[in-house]
């Protein structure tokens, strides 16, 4: 691999974990205002989505293939998915625990099931899935630390090591390539 499709592979990451830590500030700044169903719904929801953008980044960041193909692999919410992609396993262990434990909720259509099922809430399955997850503040803080973990874990692989840079050291076609690449690799 070379060495600008490494470095455009560590700056997706770091976008991945840049967005998995503003879904982790958002839980923590609407968690106590969150009493209704579908508020809490969407709390877990949001906590589902940093995981996913953490082990997007963690993909990224093993990655030998170029960004086109990595972001190919990664185009799913199914957090097995890409939990299973993932080389280096020594900061999963809580989640891949937790995926095992909850498996019906780990993915993004729980919560529309959630909803749209709330007012034949029983104690079988839906029971379980109101009252074991989103309905206990317990869960939803376990499921943000198993979140923070993972983006942790992410945000660990990151070798980039910042250095005082002067202007004439940048080269404009490079930077060009480099932002081009990014913005087309969603295109065939």
């Amino acid at each position: 691999m070379d060495i600008l499709t490494s470095t455009i592979n560590r700056e997706i990451a770091n976008f991945f974990i840049s967005d998995s830590k503003e879904f982790l500030f958002r839980y923590q700044k609407l968690k106590e205002f969150q009493n209704h169903l579908s508020n809490r719904s969407k709390l877990m929801i949001d906590l589902l989505f940093s995981i996913e953008c953490s082990l997007k980044a963690l993909i990224f960041f093993e990655s030998t293939e170029d960004e086109k193909m990595t972001y190919k692999r990664i185009k799913t919410h199914n957090l097995k998915n890409l939990s299973d992609r993932i080389l280096d396993r020594t900061g999963l262990a809580d989640l891949e625990q937790s995926i095992l434990d909850n498996s019906e909720i780990y993915n993004v259509s729980s919560r529309h099931t959630l909803d749209a099922n709330i007012n034949f809430r029983e104690e079988h399955v839906l029971g379980r899935r109101y009252y074991g997850t989103i309905a206990d503040f317990v869960w939803l803080e376990k499921l943000y630390e198993v979140a923070k973990g993972v983006m942790e874990f992410a945000e660990s692989k990151d070798s980039t090591v910042f250095q005082p840079t002067n202007f004439t050291d940048f080269d404009l076609d490079i930077l060009i390539e480099k932002s081009n690449r990014i913005i087309n690799i969603s295109t065939r």
